[in-house]
Parts: C-alpha cells; sequence; structure tokens
C-alpha cells in the first residue's frame, strides 16, 4: 500500500456543522487511515497493558463509547491536513467530518440533525473525546500528575520526592513500544524494492524540542532555595510555578550567539540515510525510530532505544551518526554495554595511532557529527569510530548524513506542516500525550515523504533491480534510482 501526499474534501459535512468546520473526509480516507492504525498493532497491546495495569491494582477498567482506533484514526485524519491535534478538532472530526460509513467503520454514534440541540451535543462529544484521549494516554503515562493548576515549588519538590521511577521506566517502554509500532507502519508502506534498496541500515540520530503547552518552568538548584522561602511565606502573595513538572530547560544556540530558552521535552529520531553510497536518494528518508526524553538527560539510553527499535526493519545494522552527547559519554553516564542488546554492543576502540586500520563488528559503527571519537577502555566496554576520521569516505557520509538530519529536522518543524516544536497545535499536556503527538506527525511526515519520493520515481511500475549495495567509486557515477 502506498501514501496519499494529500486528501481532497469530497463530501460534504454534517447539516448541523458549526461555521468554521467545512471538510468532511471522505470513506475511502478513513478506511486508508484504520487500516494503517490496524497495522501498527498498538490496539492490541494498549488493551493487553490495560489488563496487566488490572491485575497489579485490582482496578475495574471500563469501557469507552469512543475507541483507541477511532481517536487514532481521527488523529491521524487531522495531521494528514496539517489540523491542530486539539481534542475540539477531535469531536468535530466524530460529530460532524464523517460519513454515515466511516462512522459505521469506527463503531461511532450518528450525532443528533436537530439543531436546536447544537450547543449541548457538542459539549457531550467534546467530553466524550476528552475521555477518550486520556483513557488511550493513561497505561503509558510515566508521569501521572494532575496537571489542572499550577504548582508551587513546595508541591514540585513533593511530585519529585513521591515518582516513581519503576513506573517511569514501565510506561515509557510502553510508549517506544507505541512510537516504534507506528514508524515500523510507515517504513512498511514502501514498495519492497526501496525498503530493501540496501541489504544495511545506516541512521542520522537528531534531536528537535518539543515544547509543553505550558512554558513556565524551574530550576533544580534553585528549586531548595524557593521551597524555603515558600515556607515562611503568606500563600496568598504566592507566585505561580509550573504546571508540567517533569520536563525540563530546552537551549537553542543561535549562530548569531544569541540563546532561545524553552520549557518541554528533547525529540530523539533517527532518520535513514545511506552510508554506502550517500546521497544518491536510493530511498525515502523517513524516520525510522524516536523517543522523547529530558532535554540533555540520557541521551546514551535514549540512542540505544532508537539502534534497537531500527532492527525491526529486518535489516543489518551498519553506520549510526549522532553528535557527540549521544556516544561521547562513559558508562557511568549511561553509555557501554548495558544500555545495548547483544547485537548492538559496540566494537573495540582503536587508538589515536591506529585510525587508518579497518574496524569490522557485527554491530552498529558509531560516527560522531563533529570530531573523531576518542574512547576510553570502562569495565570492559569500548566503543569506536566506525568509518576512519578524515578519509573521502568519511567525508561523503558526514556531509549526507548532516545534510539529511538538517533537512529532516526542518521538515518535520516547518509551521505550515507537521510543526512540531510548537504546542500550539497540541494543547493536550503531559509526556504521555507529547510523544503520542509527535508519534502522529511523524507518521504523516513519513507517508508524505513515500508518497513524493514514489511519485517522482513512478515506483507503481518499476521492475529493475535496485543498485547495488556498494560503494560507488572514484570516477564512475553512480547509478540512481530516480
Amino acid at each position: 500500500m502506498t501514501a496519499d501526499s494529500e486528501f481532497v474534501p469530497a463530501i460534504k459535512t454534517h447539516p448541523t456543522a458549526p461555521a468554521g468546520v467545512h471538510h468532511c473526509f471522505s470513506a475511502e480516507e478513513v478506511a486508508l487511515a484504520e487500516s494503517r492504525v490496524v497495522q501498527t498493532g498498538v490496539l492490541d497491546k494498549l488493551a493487553a497493558w490495560r489488563q496487566q495495569d488490572a491485575r497489579s491494582t485490582s482496578a475495574w477498567t471500563s469501557s469507552a463509547s469512543i475507541s483507541d482506533r477511532a481517536v487514532l484514526v481521527g488523529f491521524l485524519l487531522l495531521a494528514g491536513h496539517h489540523s491542530p491535534l486539539w481534542i475540539r478538532s477531535l469531536a468535530d472530526v466524530f460529530q460532524y467530518q464523517l460519513s454515515a460509513e466511516s462512522r459505521a467503520l469506527l463503531d461511532l454514534p450518528e450525532p443528533s440533525n436537530v439543531v436546536g440541540n447544537f450547543l449541548g451535543e457538542r459539549g457531550q462529544w467534546r467530553s466524550r473525546t476528552s475521555r477518550a484521549v486520556h483513557r488511550l494516554l493513561a497505561p503509558m503515562d510515566p508521569f501521572p500528575q494532575g496537571r489542572r493548576t499550577a504548582a508551587t515549588h513546595t508541591e514540585v519538590q513533593a511530585a519529585l520526592d513521591a515518582h516513581d521511577t519503576d513506573r517511569e521506566k514501565r510506561m515509557r517502554t510502553r510508549l517506544n513500544e507505541f512510537t516504534e509500532g507506528f514508524l515500523h507502519m510507515t517504513f512498511m508502506q514502501q514498495q519492497p524494492l526501496l525498503r530493501q534498496s540496501s541489504s544495511h541500515i545506516d541512521l542520522a540520530i537528531e534531536d528537535s524540542f518539543v515544547a509543553s503547552p505550558t512554558r513556565r518552568g524551574y530550576l533544580k538548584k534553585t528549586l531548595a532555595q524557593k521551597v524555603a522561602t515558600e515556607r515562611d511565606a503568606d500563600p496568598l502573595t504566592l507566585r505561580p510555578g509550573p504546571v508540567e513538572i517533569f520536563a525540563g530547560s530546552w537551549i537553542d544556540r543561535k549562530d548569531n550567539g544569541r540563546h532561545d530558552f524553552g520549557w518541554g521535552w528533547a525529540a530523539n529520531v533517527a532518520v535513514r540515510v545511506d552510508s554506502r553510497r550517500p546521497g544518491e536518494a536510493r530511498f525515502p528518508e523517513l524516520a525510522i525510530s524516536a523517543t522523547l526524553s529530558m532535554p540533555n538527560i540520557g541521551a546514551p539510553e535514549e540512542a540505544a532505544s532508537l539502534l534497537r527499535a531500527a532492527l525491526g526493519t529486518g535489516l543489518s545494522p551498519a553506520v549510526a551518526y549522532a553528535d557527540s552527547q549521544y556516544w561521547a559519554k562513559s558508562p557511568s553516564d549511561g553509555f557501554g554495554k548495558s544500555a545495548f542488546p547483544p547485537k548492538l554492543t559496540p566494537s573495540v576502540d582503536r587508538g589515536a595511532d591506529q585510525r587508518n586500520i579497518p574496524v569490522k563488528t557485527d554491530g552498529w559503527s558509531l560516527i560522531d557529527s563533529r570530531k573523531p571519537m576518542s574512547f576510553q577502555e570502562h569495565d570492559g566496554t569500548r566503543s569506536y569510530e566506525g568509518i576512519v576520521y578524515g578519509t573521502a569516505e568519511w567525508d561523503a557520509f558526514h556531509s549526507h548524513a548532516r545534510s539529511s538530519a538538517e533537512n529532516f529536522t526542518a521538515g518535520i518543524t516547518n509551521r505550515h506542516r507537521e510543526n512540531l516544536g510548537k504546542s500550539s497545535h497540541r494543547a493536550v499536556r503531559g509526556f504521555a500525550a507529547a510523544q503520542v503527538f509527535v508519534t502522529v506527525l511523524l507518521t504523516n511526515y513519513n507517508l508524505r515523504e513515500i508518497a513524493s519520493f514514489e511519485s517522482v520515481g513512478n515506483y507503481d511500475d518499476m521492475t529493475q533491480a535496485p543498485a547495488p549495495d556498494v560503494p560507488a567509486t572514484a570516477g564512475q557515477p553512480a547509478q540512481l534510482l530516480r
């Protein structure tokens, strides 16, 4: 199945739709989005996670009038039109923008045709949709805090002290499985000759800021002092603190020396690149795996998770390229055998006098985007730079990977498309909501890239074999697939 680049309005909206709702999704469009959601495998996972949680807590889980399937299909439809991923926008999709055939497919009730009942029913749809969205997020939420009001710094400290790190680890694993399911689904939407144009997979890892819908934050280094100040202060004089406690500060350093500051999270994304024939466009450069994390915390563990998820493509691991924050860490900072499954264990270190000696490995070759990597041995764990620094091969791949990462970031942060860094198009609060929305937006980005790439190359009629998976030699132009 191929991706569609843009969907076109096909039928009129419901007769009671308000003035601002003009478009109705066609039955074919809804069916395509529904089939993709099913292909992710996340619906079965969500059901299994709820059962696990119910057994461990003896809590009763109620059924929902709007299913996980309908919520995820609705968000994919909105993302496909670059519409805000708001609960009220999703509620309008369910109430006004679906045909009878699509409602039956998603098990949604028919809205009322009584115009006089407009305000009351619209509020009911929004309430039901809100409950359905939060029900979807609950089994993946690593930080289940209240987010309706701002917290004092004393309450911030109490929430941090009471934080369940075991739950966080379990829920973030679930979130990553959720994201992996969607991105793997998009990978499989490609024509087989594109998926298998190389027997190996190379990655460029990039991070992007994901802003919290609430912008006020705090600094851990001054938190104790502010708690002490609040202890003796009149409660009526206290300034409101953050709403989103489990987020962090992001510093965006500009080329002109200026710094932009934000409160939110970091989206860590591994983009498919090509170390064997860099720059030849043998396949679309898709987001292969992604995680969400606190800014500047645990980058090596995030890299390990990205590399592990990339193996789901069925391709052999090759070269992984990233900034030094992901690689140049000691095991005490989280980088080492404990972070990697056996196939991803980095190979032996090459000293400064051995940089020109080729080294083969059964796992990933790690490339630092800025400088040659230098690792020391710690507890029997060694790492190395995969392509020899300073060679023509290194320069070619470095330029290709850097350009691909920058183009990807520009694409997903485009304010007319995914607009990933801004919170104005995704107002649901919390870490889990942020990762789910990042997943939906990356899914839409991948589908659009696939459609664009295949439309240029006419891949529906392509019968030629892919270019050989070997480096191009000097003086010989490489074979292009498009």
